[in-house]
């Protein structure tokens, strides 16, 4: 079912890019879009409105939407983390260069907001002001998440708000979105609003766990990549408060400091994560969150038939490798 729905999109998506002028504005949107990625969020948008009501053509202008906004966010993202690679391919600040990456973001930014204006006034409106405080959050969630680089002690609740601001709020506002789209009301699509926001803390933490112990072919980008840039991620704080004095003392220490060879680093720090247990404590973190997605979908008005598609989405997202 969801190859139906990323078909349906990328056909859409491709429908919409064209080539213009000035070149050196819209080709790095192009390049972006193409590199491909899970698609999870437009996806969710369509599955959502499916489930409610089958016309997926009204849904496709919001699924754009999103898709462009997320992909705003990954360009400016990977010019603050001075990332070098993205979906494994090389990012746009780097294929271009700085002053390119951030107006080409812009314009991405612009776009996404003009693809509701396909939407009549009344849910135009409910759209708009749900993907601006949205977008606002984001903007928060970034900058806690810059905040951390250089705070002493982040606890595991400062994280867990960083990333439902970050990352879940997104997914949550797409889930609504497709329902709103699809007829219901404010109520009872903050009931998938509400889904979205533990899928969305699942999703990142998830992706911290994928970002230590996966592997790189299969991610697209270079593991470790939290490690090098001193990302206090769950793995470390849970590492911080499992570990011995001597251990607690070699990490903080390994977190101050960005050396240009990054393999020891990333070894030491891995094999302290390993012997404080924080990968167990981070995939039990993990499974919390996916349980109460779960149940949350199981409180939905919705045929029986239905939420087992999005238990099996939710339950097939949580045991991916990539």
């Amino acid at each position: 079912m969801i190859i139906k729905y990323q078909k349906i999109f990328s056909e859409y998506l491709k429908s919409s890019i064209s080539v213009r002028d000035p070149r050196n504005l819209y080709d790095p949107c192009s390049y972006i879009l193409s590199l491909g990625g899970k698609r999870l969020r437009p996806i969710i948008l369509l599955m959502t409105h499916d489930i409610i009501n089958k016309n997926l053509r009204n849904a496709l202008p919001a699924a754009l939407s999103i898709e462009l906004f997320h992909n705003f966010t990954l360009i400016h993202d990977d010019i603050m983390d001075k990332a070098s690679l993205r979906r494994g391919q090389i990012t746009i600040h780097k294929k271009w260069n700085l002053n390119t990456g951030i107006l080409s973001g812009d314009v991405m930014l612009i776009w996404s907001y003009k693809c509701l204006e396909l939407y009549d006034s009344k849910l135009f409106k409910k759209l708009i002001s749900l993907l601006n405080t949205s977008a606002q959050m984001v903007c928060e969630g970034q900058q806690y998440d810059i905040d951390f680089t250089t705070i002493s002690k982040v606890t595991k609740n400062d994280y867990l708000k960083m990333i439902k601001l970050k990352t879940a709020v997104l997914l949550a506002c797409s889930m609504k979105m497709g329902a709103l789209i699809a007829g219901l009301s404010e109520v009872e699509s903050d009931k998938f609003y509400f889904f979205g926001i533990d899928l969305g803390i699942a999703f990142q933490l998830k992706d911290d766990y994928l970002d230590v112990f996966g592997e790189k072919k299969k991610i697209g980008k270079k593991t470790g990549g939290d490690i090098i840039e001193n990302k206090k991620t769950l793995l470390y704080i849970f590492a911080l408060n499992n570990s011995d004095k001597d251990q607690k003392t070699r990490l903080i220490k390994f977190f101050s400091q960005k050396p240009k060879d990054s393999k020891t680093k990333i070894k030491s720090v891995k094999e302290i994560y390993l012997k404080s247990r924080a990968d167990q404590d981070l995939e039990k973190e993990i499974k919390f969150y996916e349980k109460r997605a779960i149940d949350r979908i199981k409180s939905i008005s919705i045929p029986d038939e239905s939420k087992k598609i999005f238990e099996k989405f939710t339950i097939d997202l949580m045991n991916r490798d990539m």
